[in-house]
C-alpha cells in the first residue's frame, strides 16, 4: 500500500507541472508526511489484521499494478507536454527564422533601393540642370526647342521613377483586398492610360478577353502587374515594324499574359528579369524596378510571373492567378 504515495507524487508533478511546481511540492510533502505517520503509528481506531501470504501476494500484485499504470500513464501525459512543447517551439523557430529571412531580403533590398533610388533620381535632375544651362546661354530658337525637348523626356523618366516608387511602396504597406474584377475593364483602363505617351504611337493594342469576364483578386495590383507589364512592351518595342502588344485570358489555366513583338529578352537574362534594378541591355533607360514590382505583387496575392522570350521576336509574359483568388465567372448574354 505504500506503493500509491510514490504514485501520489509522480500524480502531482504530472497535474501541476513546472509553472505550480510550488503546490506539487507542497503536495509531495504532504504525502511524504502521511506515509511516515502511518508508518511510525498505529492508530488505535484501525483495526490491524492478518493476512494469509497468498493474500498479501494478491493484495502487491494488485497495488504494484495499480501504481505502474497511474504513474506510467503520469509520466506519458508530462512525456506527451514535453512534445507538443518542442513542436511549438520548432514552429515558433521555423517562423523566426522565416521572419529573419524577410527582414534581411528587406533590409539588403532597402541598402539597394536607397544607393539606386538616390542615383536615379540625381541623374535625370543633373541633366535637367545642364540643359537649362545650355538653353539659357543659347539664342538659336531651333536649338532650345532641342533642349526642351531633351529636358520633357529626363522629367518624363523622373515622373516614371517616382511613379514605380509610389507602386513599390503601395505593394509593401497595402493590406490584400479581394473583389471581383471585371478584366476586360481593368485592362482598357491600363491601356487608356498609356496609350498616349511618346513611346506608344503606332503601336496596336490587342485585347482577346471576354466582356463579361470576372475575377476573384485584387484590383489595385492586378493594376500595377498590368502596368508594369505593358509599360516594358511598349518601351522595349521593336522599331522598323508594326508594333503589337497583346493581351489575352486563358480561363482554362488562369492565365493572364501580355505579349509583344519586340526586341526580345536574352536569355542568359530570363532568370535575373524580376531583380531589383536590373537592365537587361545597357541601352534600356528603365529605372530597373517595373518587373520587380510587378513580380512581388504577384506573391503579394500568390500569383506568379513567368516569361518566354527570344531576341528580335518578342516577348510572352504569363501571370499565373491561383485558383483561390481567380476563380473565373462567365455571365451569359442578357441576364
Amino acid at each position: 500500500l505504500h506503493l500509491h504515495f510514490i504514485t501520489g507524487c509522480v500524480v502531482a508533478i504530472a497535474l501541476y507541472g513546472y509553472h505550480q511546481w510550488r503546490w506539487a511540492l507542497t503536495f509531495i510533502f504532504f504525502a511524504f508526511f502521511l506515509y511516515l505517520l502511518m508508518y511510525f503509528y498505529r492508530f488505535p481506531w484501525i483495526e490491524m489484521r492478518d493476512f494469509s501470504p497468498a493474500a498479501i501476494r494478491i493484495f502487491f500484485v494488485i497495488n504494484l499494478s495499480t501504481c505502474l499504470i497511474v504513474s506510467a500513464y503520469s509520466i506519458f501525459l508530462l512525456s506527451k507536454l514535453n512534445h507538443i512543447s518542442e513542436l511549438e517551439l520548432g514552429k515558433k523557430k521555423e517562423l523566426l527564422n522565416r521572419q529573419n529571412d524577410i527582414l534581411s531580403k528587406t533590409n539588403t533590398e532597402l541598402d539597394r533601393f536607397v544607393y539606386s533610388a538616390s542615383h536615379d533620381l540625381r541623374a535625370p535632375l543633373s541633366s535637367i540642370l545642364g540643359l537649362v544651362n545650355l538653353a539659357e546661354m543659347s539664342t538659336d530658337k531651333k536649338e532650345i526647342d532641342q533642349y526642351l525637348a531633351f529636358i520633357r523626356g529626363r522629367i518624363n523618366t523622373l515622373d516614371l521613377f517616382i511613379y514605380n516608387i509610389i507602386d513599390y511602396s503601395r505593394n509593401a504597406r497595402q493590406e490584400i483586398l479581394q473583389e471581383q474584377i471585371e478584366l476586360a475593364s481593368l485592362v482598357e483602363s491600363v491601356i487608356d492610360g498609356l496609350k498616349y505617351s511618346p513611346d506608344a504611337r503606332d503601336i496596336k493594342f490587342e485585347v482577346v478577353i471576354d466582356k463579361d469576364t470576372k475575377i476573384e483578386s485584387d484590383s489595385s495590383r492586378i493594376n500595377i502587374i498590368l502596368n508594369n507589364l505593358v509599360s516594358n512592351a511598349i518601351k522595349y518595342r521593336k522599331h522598323g515594324q508594326k508594333a503589337r502588344v497583346t493581351i489575352h485570358w486563358q480561363p482554362e489555366f488562369r492565365h493572364l499574359i501580355v505579349a509583344d513583338n519586340g526586341i526580345g529578352i536574352e536569355p542568359v537574362h530570363h532568370e535575373k528579369i524580376f531583380t531589383m534594378f536590373f537592365r537587361a541591355s545597357q541601352k534600356s533607360n528603365g529605372s530597373g524596378l517595373g518587373l520587380y514590382i510587378a513580380n512581388e505583387a504577384a506573391v503579394k496575392i500568390g500569383a506568379k510571373i513567368s516569361l518566354r522570350s527570344e531576341i528580335n521576336k518578342g516577348s510572352e509574359f504569363i501571370v499565373h492567378l491561383p485558383p483561390c483568388s481567380s476563380a473565373m465567372q462567365h455571365i451569359p448574354q442578357g441576364m
